[in-house]
């Protein structure tokens, strides 16, 4: 399909939706003093979308002429069947977008996400490891430099978000 024709199917008459963002859980490893999710310091109840429920809503937005999906959190990563919810929404052929906080991209997983996830967007605390330490109240600046420097050989598009 020539970028004319999605531009027409897809666009023109702005009567119906073209993308979907659906946040599979609260949960996060991060522990962000900006964050709507609140203090995990205290108790904290984890909530998620049980994943027939997801993979329905997913059939159903591919149904609508849908063509994206972004997948988001909480962390994302942290959901127990994220994986098999990216390669489904893959193969039905929508263009997937995670969003995440970055540390859980390992070598483990980085042929996964080059395979099946279209655009990685990570949350960008901050540019030094004790400034990623205040805000997030984790240790975990240099998985998060891992996580850049893996996208980057493996060849993934990503965006990095910052807050202000």
């Amino acid at each position: 399909m020539k970028v004319e024709e999605v531009v027409k199917t897809y666009f023109d008459g702005g009567d119906h939706m073209t993308s979907l963002t659906i946040e599979l859980t609260n949960a996060c490893n991060l522990k962000c003093c900006h964050c709507y999710l609140g203090n995990r310091e205290k108790s904290f109840d984890v909530r998620q979308v049980d994943y027939q429920s997801i993979k329905n809503i997913i059939s159903q937005a591919r149904k609508m002429n849908i063509f994206s999906i972004t997948f988001t959190g909480g962390e994302p990563f942290t959901y127990p069947f994220f994986y098999e919810l990216v390669e489904y929404a893959n193969k039905l052929g929508l263009a997937v977008t995670v969003k995440t906080n970055g540390t859980f991209i390992t070598e483990d997983n980085i042929e996964f996400i080059k395979k099946y996830v279209h655009v990685m967007v990570l949350s960008r605390y901050a540019f030094s490891s004790d400034i990623y330490y205040k805000v997030t109240g984790m240790h975990l600046y240099h998985k998060y430099i891992n996580a850049l420097d893996l996208l980057r050989q493996y060849g993934v598009r990503y965006q990095e978000r910052g807050i202000v």
